[in-house]
């Protein structure tokens, strides 16, 4: 099966950002997970934070290296009540896009990394060897 959504019935939060503008999204674990930040967004100026119980998880990401070679798009999360937030950096405007996948949902699932360095990096953290294929 697929991973379940944590946010918006359609799957993808989208928005557009204004000058000074940020967005805030508020999801609660009811326990502890792994989630993939899916970044639908490829505007380095437009930025994401999030923060939950054990205090800043991300801190001014920028979307369009989020799950990339520059990010980890991949959280171990604790249970308990996040928000999510999106703004921009500096006179930044745009349209945005993200999903919040729950990777413990995906029972069965593998990924088969087609990067190079989404491989390497995984290689560099053992606890992420059992979503390979």
């Amino acid at each position: 099966s697929a991973p379940s959504l944590l946010m918006a019935a359609s799957g993808v939060v989208a928005g557009t950002i204004t000058f000074g503008q940020q967005y805030f999204y508020r999801f609660t674990l009811a326990q502890d997970a792994r989630i993939y930040f899916d970044s639908l967004t490829d505007n380095s100026r437009l930025r994401w934070t999030l923060t939950g119980p054990r205090g800043v998880v991300v801190n001014g990401r920028s979307l369009q290296g989020s799950d990339s070679v520059n990010g980890n798009p991949l959280l171990n999360l604790v249970a308990g009540d996040y928000v999510l937030s999106v703004d921009a950096s500096a006179e930044a405007t745009g349209a945005y896009a993200f999903r919040l996948l729950d990777l413990a949902s995906a029972e069965g699932e593998k990924i088969k990394p087609l990067c190079s360095f989404v491989r390497a990096y995984i290689d560099k953290h053992p606890e992420y060897a059992d979503l390979l294929a």
